[in-house]
């Protein structure tokens, strides 16, 4: 067995036991979450950073961003999400904020190229069979999705536009603040 069936066996194990409860359906029936659903596990193959599993980030504020190396907007999307997570970092959010990109290239090489054009310091996970964009409904990149400190979805973003960043930076400030509470140093 190669290297990449071997990865892809393990990716399909994890995400299957570990998510196959948490995945809804909204109304009309179509596969997919809404805010307020409980954020599906993502684990997998990493491409960058330590291995993790976005419910060992519990406790934190966490934005699940998927793309891929053919989707255009994603070449405009990950640098301004690189941008507020060095920013909230530099604040003294690195303990409470984190990014985790998830890469749907069916290919590893193509996603590795495309950071090659477009880096960025946040964890990369690869979806190479999907699994993880299935769990979420993602019908359209980027799909960006924020997830609060107990693992709920609380905001969702498909596609790039003029506020995109903007909407981000807020909601994610704001849901830090939560998480502080007022009487956080």
């Amino acid at each position: 067995m190669n290297r990449l069936t071997a990865l892809r066996t393990m990716l399909w194990a994890a995400l299957m036991a570990a998510s196959s409860a948490a995945v809804g359906a909204p109304p009309g029936g179509v596969p997919g979450i809404a805010p307020g659903s409980p954020a599906p596990e993502i684990a997998g193959p990493m491409l960058r950073g330590e291995p993790l599993r976005l419910s060992g980030l519990r406790g934190k504020v966490v934005l699940v961003d998927f793309w891929a190396s053919y989707c255009g907007p994603c070449i405009l999307a990950m640098p301004e999400i690189n941008r507020i997570r060095t920013d909230l970092h530099a604040q003294g959010h690195a303990q409470h904020f984190e990014v985790v990109g998830v890469a749907m290239d069916r290919e590893s090489d193509k996603a590795e190229q495309f950071l090659a054009r477009v880096s960025v310091d946040y964890p990369i996970i690869i979806d190479t069979l999907g699994l993880a964009a299935h769990s979420y409904g993602v019908w359209r990149l980027p799909a960006t999705y924020l997830i609060d400190a107990e693992g709920t979805i609380q905001r969702i973003w498909y596609g790039f536009g003029d506020t995109f960043a903007a909407d981000i930076r807020h909601y994610a400030e704001a849901f830090l603040a939560a998480r502080d509470g007022p009487d956080a140093p």
